[in-house]
């Protein structure tokens, strides 16, 4: 067991105060009303429904998405009418599946329920998880914080009624965590809470109607407790202590660019939604490095602690190091694909220089000919 320097202890008080206060108290912590109120003024408005109807229709592809790739991996339930016009209840993959590809063979999808489809997926959770994430927010990526969803329960009702609310629910379980410091296992997360959402989009039917949406915050469920976990966030702390100090090592060298506050406010909800569109549920956890920009800061300006905390766990081992030169490999692999590429497209250019400077040589080389051959020719001749 080894004492914990100053550093290592502001760490700790930063995140003891942020599990305490936020997560751990539930469906009392004091960020949630703020949260719901954000949720309404920003997000369940005629205008985000309207984007989001935009976003959707602009992206055919995400129809296959779903069926494809959602489907099989979360719960479903699509409602529809039946010949009689009764209400058909699809669960299984299959036979939803085998649905949509008889209304697909047909282009019978009205427009309005090609949105839902195309909707009925983890992509409808971008929005919410731009709202919970910020650094004074229930997901703080300046500790490594993730939210990803653990479960997804979607609701598609495709019935036509004299309501003709037709659109899509989902239930998810976002799960809150960081990286414990456990070094046996290179994704090893300590778990923090289970935040449980949900979100509804009910694209228009007619022009007199409004698309709408509506994201909620059901509740919040602590999954650790300070009085018997404490150990686990002393060696979560010293191990993000370590990646904060390497952070700004590499900041130091990297020239200033906006606050964490504007980047918040300019890409939240762009980069979010792409990150969910483009890759799968565990992508997002691995988004953290793009708001490293002023953590150091924050940190130097924190109270440091009056008392020494906890002793802490075995010392931990380096990760940051084999996760920075991966990082390096990667970005060596890409500029070497670009640079094949860039002279690939040279050597055709070249390739296609040489062609055109032959066929004009052998078109000099012609008339060079026939201007020698006028030459030799007798004066009777060219008369």
């Amino acid at each position: 067991m080894t004492a914990m320097d100053a550093y290592q202890q502001a760490t700790l008080a930063i995140l003891l105060f942020y599990v305490e206060n936020i997560l751990l108290s539930g469906d009392k912590s004091i960020i949630l009303p703020p949260l719901r109120a954000s949720l309404d003024s920003k997000y369940n408005t005629i205008e985000c429904a309207s984007e989001l109807r935009s976003y959707y229709k602009s992206r055919p592809e995400m129809r296959s998405y779903t069926l494809e790739t959602e489907l099989p991996r979360a719960d479903y339930v699509v409602l529809v009418n039946d010949a009689e016009g009764k209400t058909q209840e699809l669960t299984t993959t299959q036979e939803i599946q085998e649905y949509f590809a008889s209304k697909g063979d047909k282009n019978d999808l009205d427009e309005t329920e090609d949105i839902i489809l195309r909707a009925s997926n983890q992509s409808l959770l971008a929005d919410i998880l731009a709202a919970l994430t910020g650094s004074d927010k229930l997901i703080r990526m300046q500790h490594f914080v993730t939210g990803v969803a653990a479960k997804c329960q979607f609701s598609i009702d495709l019935r036509m009624d004299e309501c003709n609310n037709r659109g899509v629910t989902v239930t998810s379980t976002l799960l809150v965590s960081m990286p414990s410091g456990d070094f046996e296992r290179s994704d090893a997360r300590l778990n923090l809470a289970n935040i449980h959402v949900r979100a509804q989009f009910h694209p228009s039917s007619a022009p007199e109607d409004h698309d709408q949406v509506r994201y909620e915050i059901l509740s919040l469920e602590p999954l650790l407790s300070l009085s018997s976990d404490a150990h686990l966030l002393v060696k979560a702390s010293k191990s993000l202590a370590k990646d904060l100090k390497e952070l700004e090592r590499i900041n130091a060298d990297v020239p200033e660019e906006k606050t964490q506050e504007e980047e918040d406010s300019a890409r939240r909800d762009s980069h979010f939604k792409q990150v969910v569109l483009h890759s799968d549920n565990h992508t997002i956890s691995h988004t953290i490095d793009a708001s490293k920009k002023g953590i150091c800061c924050a940190l130097k300006k924190a109270n440091m602690l009056q008392r020494a905390m906890l002793d802490a766990a075995t010392q931990t081992k380096a990760r940051y190091q084999h996760a920075k030169e991966e990082k390096v490999m990667l970005k060596t692999k890409a500029r070497y694909q670009h640079v094949k590429e860039e002279k690939a497209i040279l050597q055709q250019a070249m390739l296609d220089a040489a062609i055109e400077t032959k066929a004009r040589y052998q078109h000099v080389k012609e008339e060079k000919y026939q201007n020698k051959q006028s030459y030799n020719k007798p004066c009777w001749m060219l008369q």
